[in-house]
């Protein structure tokens, strides 16, 4: 075996050392990741701001995203979050939303108040059940011309 040889099989090992250390620390890093927000336990309660629509018999439902100006879920609940934290900011949102609703067609007629709500699922029951543990309105307006 070469000099040569010798010295690419040391710059290999020490490649895969680096490589591979993230492994041994426990670290999540580059190269390797052990995706902690995929394969961190988060518990099976979630708490979840949301806006929602209410309709004349009570019932409730989450409202699609474009009524909160944006078409990606995410950004619907980080609105409806940063919205959760100040009543004047639920109130704002909750007007626009129910003024959006309003002019939506095929939802208005279903719907006769606007909701944002925080509320706290388990996850597992959420399936069966389809209902909150618990939750804390933060603020609702009708929707005018809504359901009756």
């Amino acid at each position: 075996m070469s000099r040569e040889h010798v010295a690419w099989g040391l710059v290999g090992a020490v490649l895969l050392a680096l490589l591979l250390w993230p492994l041994v620390d426990g670290r999540d890093g580059f190269p390797l990741s052990t995706y902690p927000m995929f394969s961190e336990d988060r518990g099976r309660i979630v708490r979840l701001a949301h806006v929602v629509g209410r309709t004349a018999g009570g019932e409730v439902r989450p409202l699609p995203p474009r009524l909160l100006g944006t078409f990606e879920v995410m950004q619907a609940a980080q609105s409806a979050r940063i919205a959760s934290k100040r009543s004047d900011h639920a109130d704002r949102l909750c007007t626009r939303v129910a003024a959006a609703l309003h002019d939506d067609a095929a939802l208005a007629t279903e719907f006769v108040a606007v909701e944002v709500r925080t509320d706290r699922y388990d996850i597992v029951a959420y399936w069966q059940t389809g209902r909150p543990l618990d939750g804390t309105l933060h603020a609702s307006c009708p929707v005018a011309g809504g359901a009756t």
